[in-house]
Order: C-alpha cells, then sequence, then structure tokens
C-alpha cells in the first residue's frame, strides 16, 4: 500500500522556513501572524460574496421594474415627444418647428434645451411659448474655465452633460419619439438611446451637420478628439430608428460612408418669415432708429406731421406710408462673428489652414489686410497661439472679411462715379468677435455706406429680411453637406440672395434665378455692383429674383413636414 499523501501539500522544500517548535511549517519570508491574517481576510471575502450578490440582485430587479414601469407609463402616453437640443434653444429654428409642427398634430411637447438667455437675446419665437402642448425644460450648462489640458476639459464636460441629460430625461415623462439634433450629439446620441431602450421611446436623429467636421475647424481633420468624435458619431447614428438630413447631399453621404438610411426633410421658411408689409416696414425702421443711426432720416421733414426714417416716412393726418424717393439700400447678412486657432507668421498671425477656396490673401490685399489686423489682435489678448470655437477666419465655415473688402470696393465704385446707391448694411448676431470688427468697421470712414451690428428680437428678425433689398450669405458649410438656414428665412421673405459657393449650394440657390453664387471679393463686389445699378430699377434684377421667388410658390414647413415626416412617425 502506497502512503496516503499528506493534506494540504507542503511547498517545495526550498521555499520552506526552518520549522517552529512543535509547529508546522510556513513558507519563507511570512509569519505565522502573516498566514493568519491572509485566511481571515479570505474568510470575510467568502462571507461578503453572498451579500454582493444579493445587492447586485436588488439592483437588477429596481432596474427591471424601473424598465416596466416607464414602458407602462409610455404606453399611457402614447402622443408625448422629448426634442433634446444640447445648445441654445432660440438659436435652434428648426428644432423648434419641429416642436412647433408636432404639437399641431396633437402631440404633446417636451423641449429640452439651454435657456439661459431666453430671456435676453436669444428668446424662442413666440408662437412656441404660447402654445400649451410645448413645454420648455431648461438644461444647465456647465460654465468651465480654461484650467488644465483642454481634453481633461471636454472630458469633464461630457461626463457633466451626460450625467445631467440622463437624469433630466429619466424623470420626465416616457416619450413616444426622441428628437434629437446633431450636431451637437456627443454625448446626447448615447444618451438618448439609453434612455430610449429603458423606456421604449424612439430615437430620430435630425441630421444638421457631423459634429466632428465642426470640431475639425479648430484642432485640425486629424486630430485625436475629432477621430474620436467621428468614430462616436458614426456608431451611435446607427442605433437611432428613424434618420432625418437636411440635403440630398448628406443623405447620399451617410448611406455611403456611414451605411446609414436617412430621409431627406429640406429646411423651409417658417409662416411668419414673409414679405414685410410697408406700414410694418416704417414701425420697424423708427424703432431701430432709436437704437441705430443708421436707420435714422438723413434729413429732418420740414412738416412736423410727417414721420420719416432713413427708408420710408409716413403721413400722420391719413397714415399714409410712403418709400422716400433716392433712400438708400438696406443689405442685411447675418453671422456668428465667431473664428478659429491663430499663430505667429514673420511676425504677424496668420491662420493655420489654408484658405478653402483659394490662398491665403496677400498680406498687402484688402482683404489679406482684414486677417492681419485680425490675427494681431487676437494674438494680443491670447499670446501666441489661440484656439477658440470660431468660425470667422479663412478656415471656418464663415468669413465676414469677405464681405467688408467687397463694401470697401462699392465705396470706391461709388466715389469714382458710379450710378450707385448709398448703403445700409445691418448685419445681424452675436459672437465673441463682434466687438473686433464693429472696431474694424468704424476706422473705415466710410461715406456712402453705414454699417450697424444690431441683434434682434425674435419677432422682428424676420420683419427685417422682409424689408430689406438684399440678403449675403457668408456660409461656408464645414462638411458640405448643410444648406444655411438662414438663405431659407430670406427666401420665405422673397429677398433675393447672394451666397458663397460650396459643394451643395445648388439644392437651396439657383444662380441668376433666385439669387447669385460668389467665390471671392472680386465676384461679390461685382455682383453688388450690378444689382444695385439705377436702383431701384423695376426691370433690375434684383426685381426680376424677388418676382421669380414669389412665383416659385415653395412649400412652408409645416406643410413640408406633413407631407415628409409625419407618415414616418405614423409607420414606425
Amino acid at each position: 500500500w502506497a502512503r496516503p499523501p499528506r493534506w494540504p501539500p507542503l511547498a517545495p522544500p526550498s521555499t520552506l522556513a526552518r520549522p517552529h517548535a512543535d509547529g508546522p511549517f510556513f513558507p519563507r519570508g511570512r509569519s505565522a501572524r502573516a498566514c493568519a491574517q491572509g485566511v481571515r481576510q479570505r474568510e470575510r471575502c467568502h462571507m461578503a460574496a453572498p451579500y454582493v450578490a444579493l445587492l447586485g440582485l436588488c439592483v437588477f430587479l429596481a432596474l427591471l421594474l424601473l424598465v416596466a414601469w416607464k414602458r407602462w407609463r409610455r404606453g399611457r402616453a402614447a402622443r408625448h415627444v422629448v426634442v433634446v437640443v444640447l445648445g441654445d434653444v432660440g438659436r435652434s429654428p428648426r428644432m423648434q418647428y419641429h416642436a412647433l409642427s408636432l404639437a399641431k398634430r396633437g402631440f404633446s411637447v417636451s423641449l429640452l434645451g439651454f435657456c439661459s438667455e431666453c430671456l435676453e437675446d436669444s428668446k424662442p419665437h413666440d408662437a412656441l411659448l404660447q402654445n400649451d402642448r410645448i413645454r420648455i425644460v431648461s438644461l444647465t450648462e456647465l460654465q468651465t474655465r480654461a484650467v488644465g489640458p483642454r481634453i481633461l476639459q471636454y472630458g469633464v464636460k461630457v461626463v457633466f452633460q451626460a450625467v445631467h441629460l440622463l437624469w433630466k430625461l429619466m424623470w420626465r415623462e416616457p416619450a413616444a419619439y426622441i428628437f434629437l439634433q446633431n450636431p451637437p450629439g456627443l454625448p446626447a446620441m448615447a444618451v438618448c438611446w439609453f434612455v430610449g431602450c429603458l423606456c421604449g421611446s424612439k430615437l430620430v436623429i435630425d441630421w444638421h451637420n457631423y459634429g466632428y467636421s465642426i470640431m475639425g475647424l479648430v484642432h485640425g481633420p486629424h486630430h485625436l478628439l475629432v477621430l474620436l468624435a467621428k468614430w462616436y458619431e458614426k456608431l451611435c447614428g446607427r442605433l437611432s430608428h428613424l434618420n432625418l438630413c437636411v440635403t440630398n447631399a448628406m443623405r447620399e453621404d451617410l448611406a455611403e460612408n456611414w451605411g446609414i438610411r436617412a430621409v431627406t426633410v429640406h429646411d423651409r421658411p417658417a409662416s411668419f418669415f414673409k414679405e414685410t408689409p410697408l406700414h410694418l416696414q416704417h414701425q420697424l425702421f423708427m424703432k431701430l432708429g432709436r437704437t441705430y443711426p443708421a436707420f435714422r432720416a438723413r434729413t429732418e421733414p420740414s412738416d412736423p406731421g410727417v414721420e420719416r426714417s432713413a427708408f420710408t416716412e409716413r403721413t400722420a393726418q391719413s397714415g399714409l406710408v410712403t418709400r422716400l424717393g433716392g433712400r438708400p439700400a438696406l443689405l442685411v447678412s447675418s453671422t456668428s462673428w465667431t473664428g478659429v486657432r491663430i499663430r505667429p507668421y514673420r511676425g504677424s498671425y496668420w491662420p493655420c489652414s489654408p484658405h478653402p477656396c483659394g490662398p491665403v490673401p496677400r498680406a498687402n490685399s484688402a482683404e489679406g489686410g482684414v486677417h492681419r489686423e485680425k490675427g494681431r489682435a487676437l494674438g494680443r489678448e491670447g499670446g501666441l497661439e489661440i484656439a477658440l470655437t470660431l468660425r470667422s477666419l479663412p478656415v471656418e465655415d464663415e468669413d465676414f472679411s469677405i464681405l467688408l473688402a467687397a463694401l470697401e470696393k462699392f465705396e470706391q465704385l461709388v466715389l469714382e462715379g458710379a450710378r450707385l446707391p448709398s448703403l445700409v448694411c445691418a448685419i445681424t448676431g452675436k459672437g465673441p468677435l463682434k466687438e473686433f470688427y464693429s472696431r474694424l468697421i468704424s476706422q473705415k470712414h466710410f461715406r456712402h455706406i453705414q454699417v450697424c451690428t444690431p441683434w434682434l428680437e425674435a419677432k422682428d428678425y424676420p420683419l427685417l429680411l422682409g424689408a430689406a433689398d438684399l440678403g449675403v450669405c457668408l456660409h461656408k458649410s464645414s462638411s458640405g453637406l448643410d444648406l444655411p438656414m438662414k438663405v431659407v428665412d430670406m427666401f420665405g421673405c422673397c429677398l433675393p440672395v447672394c451666397a458663397v459657393r460650396f459643394r451643395c449650394l445648388h439644392e437651396l440657390v439657383r444662380h441668376e434665378e433666385n439669387g447669385l453664387v460668389f467665390a471671392d471679393t472680386e465676384e461679390l463686389a461685382a455682383q453688388l455692383q450690378m444689382l444695385f445699378s439705377n436702383f431701384p430699377d423695376p426691370s433690375g434684377k434684383l426685381s426680376q429674383f424677388r418676382r421669380n421667388l414669389r412665383e416659385s410658390e415653395q412649400l412652408g414647413w409645416d406643410e413640408s413636414w406633413k407631407r415628409t415626416v409625419l407618415p414616418l412617425l405614423v409607420d414606425t
């Protein structure tokens, strides 16, 4: 018979220490006390394991109950929709229009977004605020300080927004659909998808652009953050039940490169974007004239019973409003006054990327001088390298210096004797470079051009577009696949437009039919000269474009939404 092995087996002899008197062998380097502590720790782990398993089971059961309760409530609230804008509600017109159309079809709508400025300068339209079926839920925007690495700042902001948005969505009434604007989609895409899984809601993503392409304007297309954002958008975009997009070009790109099937819902003007009657034009001009001298009358009327603005006059006795003879032309543009990273180059500050429409302008040219002066001004404020979320240098999607240089050329033509009217340029919008450009404009000392930069109330913006003679759009899409909403609004007011050329602009602006397309300052200046020759001329190009817009009978937003989006909601 073989001798039975000793249990538990001993360690190899080389690892055993000398035995204690009348005691067992212990592993080399460990005392009896250490071994006893190890035994007690293992016993505690074995005792704690059932409690940990029980806790996990309780959490799992609580999550199941929460999901069941949420889905039961959603069944009772099938006509509820949540619209999510991880941005300023007042500056998201398309999502406001979605909410209004949903409310008109009998849905109750919760509109989640940043509303910190809603009572000041980015107030949503009155139709949204006065609708009983729409409730605006304010999200808190994290105000981060420029402390630490930029990637750490992004990380903190994303985590905060994810937790905050999750909290807001989970404690709201469950919705049949969650409409999400993208961009910004980080981290809203993942959060809305997760809430949809818990509550049984269907996620609808409305693609306005690609978020990673906007980040690429600041960091460059090959930056790690940009690549991660692209991967995230591509992954989460496939998780939605329904995808909408703004152009046919974007629909084709989503299908070919991302494997996402989308439905094109072109931007359409809301019903309140229309030509402004003459008496409302006069009221608007008089209101703006109290703040902005460009809208005030050049000469006071001799009759005290006549009320006069720069463009119109009204007789108090009859109430009749007429246009002034020899009035200036009113040009309107809108910009976000923003820009991108700048770094020093031979003593000056130059954009980090080449101009998308050609080489960077020479320093001694009018346009190049604007960029040089702007770079120096920003450089003094931010040091040798500035990283701002901006859009008004040659690498971004709006370059205001193109219009400014064209106005200088227009001024020179008038001084040389060309038959051109004086111009009043109203540049609307708000952004970090507004004060800088205002100072730059004031240094030009124009004699025949007046430039003002008003920030209008939501109700006044459509009135101004409906009263203008020409609109100028400087939007260059970061992806080349979205269209400027400002041009849609201008067309709704039958306002002809000069727009800068980019990839899919032809889906909106038809050259020589409802407006003109330009590539640089030279082309814009030539177009301004042609359009305003012999102004106001009933047989001129401006009048022809306006007639074409009136006769086009384009669908409004609500009718277009009824034909394209509503059937998709019914089918799903």
